[in-house]
Formats: structure tokens, C-alpha cells, sequence
């Protein structure tokens, strides 16, 4: 058996007792692997061999997580991923400074 959960420092994780996972799985903190209730892709993430699962991490839904996967930190995934991929998100961006008074002071909320 090959079965292999690394869970970095188990902090913040949540992972939905239904979810299905294949061997060699690590989790980092803040990661969630999810159950989607009802709409398009509702159930919960079934996750290949070889997943390395960055911190604050999101996989929600009936989604497919091939084999000798990478994916990076504070990722929402809603989609397949195929075997051998990374999925990474995009740096953050720096906005002008009269924008976050705005938002400070919730007038975007």
C-alpha cells in the first residue's frame, strides 16, 4: 500500500469525508477540498496520485484531480485539471491609491 497523507502542520484544513483521494496527497494550511451542494459539478473533488496541494488551496465541487499535480498557493479550483499539470494563480496587482480608501472605508461592499 502506498498511501501517503503529509499534512504540513494540519492547521486550517478541511476535507469533506466524502472526497476520494489517491496516494502520495499533501495538504498544506488553509486547504479545503469541498463539497459543492447543488448546481453545475455539485458533489465533492475526487484527487489523483501525486497532488501537492499549496497553502490556502480550494477545491470545491465534483472536480477531477489527475496524477502529478502542483497546485500553488490560494488557488479556487472549479475545473478538471489534467495529469501533469500545475495550476498556479496570477500575482496580485498593485491599484492606485485613491481606490483603496474607498474600499477601507466600504463604499464598494
Amino acid at each position: 500500500m502506498d498511501y501517503i497523507l503529509d499534512m504540513e502542520s494540519g492547521g486550517g484544513i478541511a476535507l469533506n469525508k466524502q472526497v476520494v483521494c489517491g496516494n502520495n496527497i499533501n495538504l498544506s494550511t488553509g486547504v479545503v477540498l469541498g463539497k459543492k451542494h447543488s448546481g453545475k459539478k455539485q458533489g465533492v473533488p475526487s484527487i489523483g496520485n501525486n497532488v501537492y496541494f499549496g497553502p490556502g488551496a480550494k477545491v470545491i465541487g465534483n472536480v477531477l484531480i489527475g496524477n502529478n499535480i502542483a497546485i500553488g498557493a490560494n488557488a479556487v479550483i472549479v475545473e478538471d485539471i489534467p495529469d501533469h499539470s500545475a495550476y498556479i494563480v496570477k500575482k496580485g496587482r498593485i491599484i492606485p491609491s485613491n481606490a483603496t480608501n474607498c474600499m477601507i472605508n466600504n463604499r464598494y461592499v
